[in-house]
């Protein structure tokens, strides 16, 4: 009774634009829904450590980032109107005016959101699982088969009171593995530079060696592994044995003890300097410390500050990773991509979530494939005109779809100022096989082997999907 009051009234705030979809650490999703009315908020927190919902006026209080999981479907979904929300068993299904479908799944461990077309395929899964990949059937009966657990309807306030402890619970743990980790890194880097320091204590050591063998000359023999010569710098003369390399000239071996000692010797100020510097690096991870936890009668009090403050303690790389995740389109294979985006390279998303970038003048192409592109993403080129480098980003275990090809090839002969009703042929290979030796003027490149695609020019229709599936531009 109590859920269904809960459904009623947003089904009577409804229908609302939706103006943003976002979430919490990854833990929630949010709805901005905007009516004649009023601007109203619906939180899903569906993961097993919350199971709850709120609908209200309150808004988070706090910074929160969009659902970018959502890939293309994210623009589709916030241009739309939520316009009936209903349960069935664990599942709170959203329908918009577009003929898509939200499906909230509140079961399993993480809990799930699964975008829905009119024709009952998946468009885009917060966590696609083996069940719930792109362009698979929706099959419902995989949903209902978990017995029903209670989603509980919490204010707006005690729900992100919730959802801030899990957050701060996380990146503390995070920050301890962390710091033990640097820890574990820095002592091991420490005892090898030691024991470096250690080993330059045998200049002399060396230096006398190679003054034995220079001295015992008559001696040494390609093929020898070991030499017995006497000591004459110790007072008792007495015999030792002196290693040799028998593939070796004896005027090697001999070199070869005078260059380490030499070599030592001239290490020795550089290694005491490494030494200092691990040591600093050491003591600065030992100083930080993770702040006390604030408590307050009946339980955990945080503000936003204090997450804030526990980040701090991460590095830069890390906290960019918490604030950005992936999209579906990166999430198979993301390879080293450059950390600061490239201006004027385009970024489209294709029909079946694979990313596409291009370029337009040489500048732009010399960018995008010597800078951006990795070995394994795809290279495209028009055969017979000069004009824009295309790269198709690799997923890892996936191979390349044919529609997402042609979608690329279209992109290519467009911004390559192909005859509108022409046909075009595409060049497409692994950008592994594509090299710009030095001295090529900008944007020429020398491509080995490569495949050919065909496809017929239609400049309208091209233009309007990429204006349609345009994400930003810059990779």
């Amino acid at each position: 009774m109590i859920m269904n009051n809960f459904l009623n009234n947003i089904n009577s705030f409804l229908p609302a634009d939706v103006q943003k979809i976002g979430q919490i650490a990854n833990m929630s999703i949010i709805f901005r829904l905007d009516s004649d009315k009023e601007v109203k908020y619906l939180y899903f927190a569906p993961n097993s450590d919350f199971r709850a919902v709120s609908f209200s006026s309150a808004s988070p209080q706090r910074e929160y980032s969009t659902a970018d999981w959502l890939g293309p479907f994210l623009h589709k979904l916030q241009e739309s109107k939520l316009t009936k929300i209903q349960k069935n068993g664990n599942i709170i299904s959203l329908f918009f005016d577009n003929d898509l479908t939200c499906d909230i799944h509140f079961f399993g461990g993480t809990g799930n959101a699964i975008v829905i077309t009119q024709d009952k395929k998946i468009a885009v899964a917060w966590h696609p699982g083996k069940f719930f990949r792109t362009d698979n059937d929706y099959d419902f009966s995989k949903t209902i088969s978990h017995s029903e657990t209670e989603i509980n309807i919490l204010s707006t306030a005690e729900l992100i009171e919730k959802l801030n402890v899990a957050e701060y619970e996380n990146v503390k743990k995070e920050v301890e593995q962390y710091l033990a980790r640097e820890k574990k890194k820095l002592n091991k880097r420490l005892e090898k530079i030691e024991r470096e320091l250690k080993e330059t204590e045998r200049v002399e050591e060396f230096k006398k060696k190679g003054e034995l063998l220079k001295a015992n000359y008559h001696l040494l023999k390609r093929g020898m592994s070991i030499v017995k010569i006497k000591d004459y710098f110790s007072e008792e003369n007495v015999e030792i044995e002196i290693t040799l390399e028998p593939i070796k000239k004896p005027q090697e071996n001999i070199a070869k003890y005078f260059k380490k000692a030499k070599k030592l010797e001239r290490g020795r100020e550089q290694i005491i300097q490494r030494i200092e510097i691990t040591k600093g690096e050491l003591e600065a991870i030992e100083k930080k410390k993770i702040p006390q936890t604030p408590f307050k009668k009946g339980g955990l009090q945080l503000t936003l500050s204090d997450i804030c403050d526990l980040k701090k303690l991460l590095p830069e790389k890390k906290k960019s990773q918490n604030l950005k995740k992936r999209s579906p389109a990166n999430a198979g294979g993301d390879f080293n991509r450059p950390k600061k985006p490239i201006e004027k390279i385009r970024n489209f998303i294709s029909s079946d979530n694979f990313t596409i970038l291009a370029g337009k003048s040489a500048k732009d192409n010399d960018i995008l494939t010597v800078r951006v592109a990795n070995g394994h993403d795809l290279w495209l080129h028009t055969r017979n005109r000069p004009g824009a480098h295309v790269v198709i980003r690799a997923q890892r275990g996936k191979e390349f779809p044919k529609q997402t090809l042609i979608e690329a090839a279209k992109i290519c002969a467009y911004l390559s100022k192909a005859r509108d009703g022409s046909l075009e042929d595409v060049t497409y290979t692994l950008k592994k096989h594509v090299t710009k030796p030095k001295g090529l003027k900008p944007g020429s490149v020398f491509v080995a082997g490569g495949k050919t695609i065909t496809i017929q020019h239609n400049e309208r229709a091209v233009r309007k999907w990429m204006r349609e599936n345009c994400v930003i531009r810059n990779p």
